[in-house]
């Protein structure tokens, strides 16, 4: 659903984003629901019409922590995470109206 523009808008209308962070804060940190979510946000947020509920329902928020939780092995999964959190990233900083909110989110040291 979320890979097609209507799919998108309709399911962060039905509020999937604060599912998305449920779903994420209730299972083991190296499953690979993890990786379904970065991918789902990172989907979400080629829509420009999704890009500001990313931001303010806590995606982006989530999106810096999966960044930030790979393990010194440095898995697949780890790296498949931090490209869906890198595009997603590149795809909200293009709109100025929500950079301020992305760098409070921590955007940037994510990005580092």
């Amino acid at each position: 659903l979320s890979v097609s523009s209507e799919g998108r808008a309709t399911m962060v209308a039905q509020s999937a984003i604060p599912a998305l962070i449920v779903l994420v804060k209730r299972v083991p940190q190296d499953s690979p629901v993890h990786a379904l979510c970065a991918l789902a946000l990172q989907y979400f947020s080629w829509s420009k019409s999704s890009q500001k509920r990313v931001v303010v329902d806590g995606g982006a928020k989530l999106l810096v922590q999966m960044s930030m939780f790979g393990t010194e092995e440095q898995t697949v999964r780890d790296r498949e995470i931090a490209r869906d959190c890198g595009v997603a990233f590149a795809n909200l900083s293009h709109r100025p109206d929500l950079r301020k909110e992305l760098m409070e989110d921590g955007v940037i040291d994510a990005a580092v």
